[in-house]
């Protein structure tokens, strides 16, 4: 298993989620993601399917699938995102997935899962090999362990009203100072009744679980804001820096700069390995249309190629490296760039494909009859990014049909 991100996103007046979540968008090659919702009022999207959502939801989507969030008006939203993909020793595993997770999109899981998200994402940033071998059996154990909400025979996970109305309040006042007496008396209970109910149901007491609640907020803005450490304790009411830098320390074992250190460099092995992904995926394609006798190119809108293969390369006698770049007006005579460049303009125009044929000219003066298809490519959103234009020679083939005819 390789983890590619974990990020927590919040939402709230000022603070939206990013708005690709929002997009219809498609998992690139291998990517599992689990969404953890802690507080969330909507659906999510997978494929055609919509599922509601509530918060102490989850959901794992598979590679490939698309998938779009959907947030209910005025509603402040916590989740968090987990990116990884699967090795080749992970078959048995992937496996498993597929047979539980595809028929069961969402399900419930326990309210100390954020800790845990938390523990994993720490040790994803530490530099030792050996704690990135931890957290992959983390997330394999997390997922067995949610098996058990699906079997009607195995006890769900425990549940109080009072618990869960301290939780939302707890959520409410991250940014406040918020006592054990307040809290208590917010709910009409007793603070000894309130601390025993917290154990039982979380494992923890009230003000522990807050103070993991700030840290894990304060996770956030060190990972998605610039902030000085500074800011950070002062936006969420620690009575110091110091303070705020040793109940940092204390839950998730680093200083809060030494955090911030560690996703960078998260995120900087996330980008150096989609670089890779993607410089091995266009590798591939362009030895795939390298590999066809057609002349194949693909430009933008503005008429400029973008790309080419190998066959349309011999044909204007060029490296690829001078071709990408340049314009019709740039390549070819002036009547026939006009030519070309208003017939591209047409299929942008109507977005649909055209066919004609087309006398050309390699560079050794040799003419040959093509077949021209030219077509639109759109991208996520439905709008034409250029076209696409594959020519395939057929002079032998037309002298055959007059021959016979």
């Amino acid at each position: 298993m390789i983890f590619k991100d974990i990020a927590f996103f919040s939402s709230g007046p000022g603070n939206p989620v990013p708005s690709w979540e929002f997009n219809l968008h498609s998992h690139v090659h291998q990517d599992y993601q689990l969404y953890y919702f802690i507080q969330w009022k909507g659906n999510i999207t997978v494929e055609r399917t919509s599922y509601t959502i509530s918060g102490g939801s989850a959901v794992l989507t598979f590679p490939y699938e698309k998938t779009r969030l959907h947030l209910g008006p005025a509603f402040d939203a916590y989740f968090y995102r987990v990116i990884f993909i699967l090795e080749p020793e992970d078959s048995g595993f992937k496996e498993f997935l597929s047979e539980v997770f595809l028929h069961a999109r969402v399900f419930q899981v326990p309210k100390n899962t954020r800790f845990f998200i938390e523990q994993i994402k720490k040790n994803i940033s530490s530099s030792r090999s050996y704690m990135l071998t931890a957290a992959s059996h983390q997330l394999k154990g997390f997922f067995y362990e949610c098996t058990s909400v699906f079997d009607t025979t195995v006890h769900t996970p425990l549940h109080n009203v009072h618990v869960d109305k301290a939780l939302k309040i707890m959520d409410r006042n991250l940014n406040e100072k918020l006592t054990l007496s307040k809290l208590a008396r917010e709910l009409n209970i007793s603070e000894e009744y309130l601390i025993r109910l917290f154990k039982k149901i979380t494992g923890m007491s009230p003000m522990k679980y807050y103070n993991r609640l700030k840290i894990e907020k304060a996770t956030s803005l060190l990972t998605q804001d610039n902030l000085p450490v500074h800011v950070v304790a002062a936006q969420l009411e620690f009575a110091s820096e110091s303070h705020f830098s040793r109940s940092f320390k204390k839950f998730m074992q680093l200083s809060p700069s030494d955090y911030r250190t560690g996703y960078i460099r998260l995120l900087e092995m996330r980008n150096q390995y989609s670089r890779e992904e993607l410089s091995v995926a266009n590798e591939f394609i362009q030895n795939l249309i390298d590999s066809t006798p057609d002349l194949i190119f693909y430009k933008d809108t503005n008429g400029t190629i973008i790309g080419c293969n190998k066959a349309f390369s011999e044909l204007m006698g060029l490296p690829k490296e001078r071709i990408v770049g340049q314009g019709d007006y740039d390549l070819f005579p002036e009547e026939m760039a006009r030519f070309f460049y208003d017939r591209d303009q047409t299929v942008i125009r109507h977005k649909k494909p055209a066919t004609n044929t087309e006398w050309m000219y390699y560079a050794n003066g040799r003419k040959r009859l093509f077949e021209v298809t030219k077509a639109p490519y759109f991208d996520s959103q439905g709008n034409v990014r250029g076209i696409i234009g594959i020519s395939r020679d057929v002079t032998d083939r037309v002298k055959v049909t007059h021959t016979r005819s």
